[in-house]
């Protein structure tokens, strides 16, 4: 279930709007996936909509200290790639390193508590859908905390509101734009992305090789 703190503001349930938007690169919608999230969203007055984020969102020590760990681990893959070409036994001491920080990362993100379970999104570098159970005002601002799962890869941003609509369960369907969100948060999403993709592959390839195992068809000898 999405944790909100919600703000009095009027609804409006007419418009509609799809993504890509204008102006904004395709490929930041090209690839969407289906996933589950744990989201911290907060529908914003005009007067808190100048206020930094920290003083919005609830505060949390894990979360800091998860983006802590994404800079390092940012900062480390860019050294990594420099020692690569002059110290390779370096390089790889660093990245034994680098890989205790992401697992590390991933610890905590799993058992990390934002007050909310696991809600299905659709996401993309650009923005992302979500249900809600009352419709937003079109190009409303919305405070946005992400943990994505497994990867414990945390992001939170400003976005917009870019379509309101009636989804099922008497609920609405909400979708959002990120708004200046930084590119290393992007490659975040990226790298989400192109490994939710990767475990599917391997999820589905695994189905068929159940449903079609290498002597299936052999015929029976004698």
């Amino acid at each position: 279930m999405i944790q909100s703190h919600r703000n009095p503001s009027p609804s409006n349930r007419n418009g509609i709007c799809t993504m890509p938007l204008p102006n904004e690169p395709d490929r930041r919608h090209s690839f969407r996936i289906e996933d589950r999230a744990r989201v911290e969203f907060v529908p914003l007055t005009p007067a808190q909509e100048a206020l930094p984020l920290d003083q919005i969102l609830q505060p949390s020590q894990e979360f800091e200290l998860l983006v802590e760990l994404q800079q390092l681990d940012q900062q480390l893959q860019q050294q990594l790639f420099k020692l690569s070409e002059t110290n390779s036994v370096l390089a790889s001491a660093l990245g034994l390193i680098n890989r205790k920080i992401e697992q590390l990362a991933l610890h905590l993100g799993r058992r990390s508590d934002t007050g909310s379970q696991p809600s299905p999104i659709t996401l993309s570098e650009g923005g992302l859908s979500l249900s809600y159970s009352e419709a937003l005002p079109l190009d409303s601002r919305c405070a946005l905390r992400l943990l994505l799962l497994p990867g414990g890869y945390v992001l939170q941003s400003l976005a917009r509101v870019v379509y309101s609509h009636p989804d099922s369960d008497q609920s609405y369907r909400i979708g959002l734009s990120f708004i200046e969100l930084p590119d290393s948060q992007r490659d975040l999403i990226a790298r989400h992305i192109l490994a939710h993709q990767a475990q599917l592959r391997r999820q589905l390839r695994q189905q068929l090789e159940l449903d079609n195992p290498p002597n299936a068809n052999r015929p029976d000898t004698p």
